[in-house]
């Protein structure tokens, strides 16, 4: 299971907080501007962890269906794939945990900018 890299984190780092920082109103078109880009760089980092997020998902249900196969099988192939799921665990479990928080907030925040750029784009078409 891919493990990573402390600058890969650092990238994810300034998302990581307790509870989504949900932005006002936008008030001028400078700032609409603004908020589309802060939009667009959250948005690449939300896919990326997506992604990573998938993989461990994938990863782990794969083990998850090779455990269950070997379960009345083969004994020693059971208890190795068991020894190799808890060791994936231990390695990825807090990563996941903390990739997870930063997605949830991403989301939360994301789902936030994108009302705020619709709300301003239906008020500035319309005063047009």
């Amino acid at each position: 299971m891919g493990e990573s890299s402390p600058d890969e984190m650092s990238l994810y780092s300034k998302y990581e907080k307790e509870e989504a920082e949900l932005k006002g109103p936008i008030e001028n078109f400078a700032q609409y501007e603004e908020y589309v880009q802060e939009y667009r760089e959250k948005y690449d980092s939300y896919c990326s962890i997506n992604k990573t997020l998938e993989s461990y998902r994938n990863e782990f249900m794969t083990l998850g269906k090779e455990l269950e196969v070997s379960r009345g099988r083969d004994k020693q192939r059971f208890y190795d794939m068991l020894g190799q799921l808890k060791d994936s665990y231990r390695k990825c479990g807090p990563r996941h945990k903390r990739l997870k928080k930063i997605f949830i907030v991403l989301h939360e925040e994301l789902k936030h900018l994108k009302q705020m750029i619709k709300d301003f784009a239906v008020s500035y078409a319309r005063d047009r």
